[in-house]
């Protein structure tokens, strides 16, 4: 707990709560505090390990407080610094396959429908409308790229984005876009 408290006070910036509640939470500020920021002067933050990935806060101008699970921040911690070590281990080759994969809009539909959750291949048939074996295509494609990961249970394969891989290929993008360019 002593760790994950130190991790979210180096996150808190003395200038915007909306940033620091955004880095410790996970989460944008709720609009009920976000109308009335102005009023607050002050903002507790107060780990809480009861409350698991939920947040709470009390609005008591001039005081702001926020309750937040401290293995919340380290878990977002880890995720970051998994995100930033996939970045720098991603080849160009492992970008381009990606990128492919994620070129057609049927396996774009795919990506996004795997966002809610998992799902195995005939959920997807259904959702697509198109073929088993077109989907079937599709979920290989997007494996061999390794965009999904697939959970065998019951004699059926569910399959699931892979978030850290999107993350990782969403980096790449954005690093290219802030690339110096001389």
């Amino acid at each position: 707990m002593r760790q994950a408290v130190r991790v979210a006070q180096s996150l808190i910036h003395y200038t915007s709560a909306q940033q620091s509640f955004a880095e410790i939470t996970g989460h944008r500020l709720p609009e009920e505090i976000s109308l009335r920021i102005g009023d607050v002067e002050r903002v507790i933050y107060s780990p809480s390990i009861h409350l698991g990935r939920f947040i709470q806060y009390i609005l008591y101008p001039p005081n702001l407080i926020l309750y937040f699970n401290p293995q919340t921040v380290l878990q977002r911690r880890t995720l970051a610094s998994r995100t930033a070590e996939a970045v720098t281990q991603l080849s160009t080759a492992d970008a381009l396959e990606g990128f492919r994969a994620l070129s057609d809009p049927s396996r774009m539909r795919i990506v996004e429908m795997l966002r809610g959750g998992e799902l195995y291949a005939q959920e997807i048939v259904s959702r697509l409308g198109i073929s088993q074996s077109a989907v079937s295509r599709h979920l290989s494609t997007l494996e061999s790229a390794d965009l999904v990961t697939i959970r065998p249970a019951n004699g059926m394969k569910y399959y699931a984005i892979d978030r850290d891989r999107l993350q990782a290929l969403a980096a790449q993008l954005a690093a290219m876009a802030d690339a110096d360019q001389t």
